[in-house]
This record gives structure tokens, sequence and C-alpha cells, in this order.
């Protein structure tokens, strides 16, 4: 047990209206606010630790501990609190708001060339085997993985060959070949 610079033991039962005044303290800040997955109880936790991690570093011959206690707090408390406010202000360009309804420009790019792609398709192929070149190749679909001839072939009630046939079929046609060529090597 260690020893205060009066020669008490430092009983955590002596400091505990100090530990609730410095949770409180700390759970009433803005930053604390802000994020409202963090309880109360998390902010006491952190308290916590920090009075066992002064308990632990005291040196009597430097000065009182309930100053070192509170030193010792108040720094983890701000490392602890700049955790929350980096989460909510550096990690975020725009309102949350904001950007859950604008698309990033990459998607916007992604949206118009399987536009084009479908539109393609579909003034070339019947609906069936257009939809069968389109997930074959991954378009539309989330991820961008195309499905392969197996996993296709039940899905529109063919046989594995049947849907080589249609994809054959589809790319022997030279403009459309070249639209879903120039679409996947850019």
């Amino acid at each position: 047990m260690k020893s205060d610079n009066n020669g008490k033991v430092i009983d955590f039962r002596d400091y505990e209206g100090k530990v609730m005044n410095l949770t409180y303290d700390y759970a009433t800040t803005k930053e604390y606010e802000l994020d409202h997955s963090v309880e109360f109880d998390d902010v006491h936790q952190e308290v916590m630790i920090s009075f066992f991690n002064a308990v632990e570093q005291y040196d009597s011959s430097k000065g009182s501990f309930p100053s070192f206690f509170e030193l010792v707090a108040n720094n983890h408390m701000k490392k602890f609190l700049r955790s929350i406010r980096a989460r909510y202000t550096e990690s975020y360009d725009v309102p949350i708001e904001e950007a859950v309804f604008e698309l990033a420009p990459d998607t916007i790019d992604n949206l118009e060339r399987e536009e084009a792609i479908k539109s393609a398709v579909f003034s070339t192929l019947s609906e069936r085997d257009g939809n069968i070149l389109l997930e074959y190749f991954g378009v539309g679909v989330l991820g961008d993985k195309g499905l392969t001839q197996q996993e296709l072939a039940p899905k529109y009630k063919l046989s594995r060959e049947g849907v080589t046939k249609v994809i054959q079929k589809a790319l022997a046609n030279p403009e459309l070949k070249a639209i879903l060529q120039s679409s996947f090597t850019s």
C-alpha cells in the first residue's frame, strides 16, 4: 500500500467524493455530450483508471496525493476527451446530414458508367440476355463481383452451356464488346 506525504495509507474510500466530482465535471463537458455512445459510467471508469494510475505513480516526496491525483486525472481525461472530439471534428469534412444524401464523385461516375452499359446492353439484347450479361460482368451488383456461369444457369433456367452461348453471342457484337471493354478498363 502506498502512503501519502503525511504517512497516511492512500485508500480509495477517502477519495470517492473527489472521484465522483471529477466524473461529474468531465461528464458535463461539450465533448462528452457530443458522443451519445459514451455513458456516465464510461467517464467514471476513466476517472477510476486515473486514480489507480496516480496511486501507482505517486511519490510522497513530491507533494500531496490529492493534488497529484487531480493532475493525473486531468491529463488522463483531456486525452480521453480529445479522442471523443477527434471522432466528431476531424473525421467528417461535411456534416453527417449532408454526407448521407450527397453522392461521392466516384459513385456518380460509377452510376453513369452503369447506365451507359445498361443502355447499350438493352438496346442490343433481349431483357433476359441483357440481365445475364450484366450479372456476369457484375454491373449493378453490390461490390461489382459478377456471377459465374454456373451461378447464372439455374437462375435463368438454362444450362451452363446456354449461359455461355448468351455471353458469346453478346460479345460477338463489336459495338457492345467495345463498350464493355472500355467500361472495365478505365
